[in-house]
């Protein structure tokens, strides 16, 4: 995931050639899960995944790019992918920064990853199943075990996307205990808002008692501070891009079906800066990924025209 701070470093990239910074790779479309909140929730049924000789090329085609970093998620669980040890294997060997988002309800052992960021978003198995659409509660409270006592270098994240008021104080207590990284709350990403408006000034309430606490273990995502914004363009496509399980590009992170082209197209950034935003916007989340860094590149290119032009 790229930050404010992150992009800082990339300067150049703002200015001169707009680079994608970071891959989001889709490397399965096969979940064992059925999130409430999920964009792919209705069933991706086929087993379509990314093999590992695609891969290889793939990530060649990404190292040319000057890519920095690669995230495996997207319409998927990335651990269902049979070659997904193949994979991360090479990734490691060649110390290539990646990290992956799982719900973990099949165990992995990412070595060599940056981060593991685990979507649980519950407390028991009723909570879990409801959240969830299945009943693997215990089982992944299991692997979670396991994985702490696998003692990786890999920071290990629990995150919680707090539908309704008490959610994030309920996760929060659960789960300080354990021997792990990070605590990560953050809102849901939607089209339409999906927080009542009294629902979401309690969640804000809670959430600054929690940060009060000052736990270095537990994030409140910026996310909650976007919930509304509304952008005329992506200022911040151009910094990441989203590859499915073929090869083909999506034009975001948040839009996997809207697919512009080809990695191996060599105008295929091109083809990314020039869909037309108006047309697609409409279906844009809010907050997403990207919303942090539309607004500091947005900013940072009017200071750009006015000491350049």
């Amino acid at each position: 995931m790229i930050t404010e701070s992150k992009l800082k470093i990339y300067q150049e990239r703002i200015i001169f050639n707009r680079k994608p910074i970071t891959a989001q790779l889709s490397i399965t479309r096969k979940c064992n899960l059925k999130c409430s909140y999920c964009f792919h929730r209705n069933g991706i049924k086929d087993n379509d995944y990314m093999a590992y000789i695609l891969f290889d090329l793939v990530l060649k085609r990404l190292i040319k790019l000057q890519v920095r970093g690669l995230v495996f998620s997207g319409q998927g669980e990335p651990g269902l992918n049979p070659d997904f040890y193949k994979i991360i294997g090479r990734l490691h060997n060649e110390k290539i920064n990646y990290g992956i988002n799982s719900n973990l309800v099949k165990y992995i052992e990412p070595r060599g990853a940056s981060w593991l960021k685990i979507n649980i978003d519950s407390v028991d198995k009723k909570q879990y199943k409801t959240i969830k659409g299945a009943d693997y509660f215990d089982k992944v409270v299991f692997n979670l075990k396991k994985l702490i006592k696998a003692n990786l270098k890999t920071k290990i994240v629990l995150q919680c996307l707090a539908q309704y008021p008490g959610m994030a104080s309920e996760f929060y207590d659960y789960f300080k205990k354990y021997d792990i990284d990070c605590i990560s709350i953050r809102p849901i990403d939607s089209v339409t808002n999906h927080y009542k408006k009294n629902e979401l000034q309690e969640i804000k309430k809670e959430l600054k008692k929690l940060a009060d606490l000052e736990d270095r273990k537990l994030n409140v995502s910026f996310k909650w501070n976007y919930l509304f914004n509304k952008y005329e363009q992506c200022y911040a496509n151009w910094t990441t891009i989203a590859i499915r399980h073929d090869g083909t590009v999506s034009y975001c992170c948040s839009m996997w079906e809207k697919v512009v082209g080809s990695i191996f197209d060599i105008d295929i950034l091109n083809k990314k800066e020039k869909m037309d935003f108006n047309k697609i916007k409409k279906n844009c989340p809010s907050p997403c990924r990207l919303s942090g860094l539309n607004d500091y590149i947005k900013n940072y290119r009017i200071i750009d025209d006015a000491e350049f032009c």
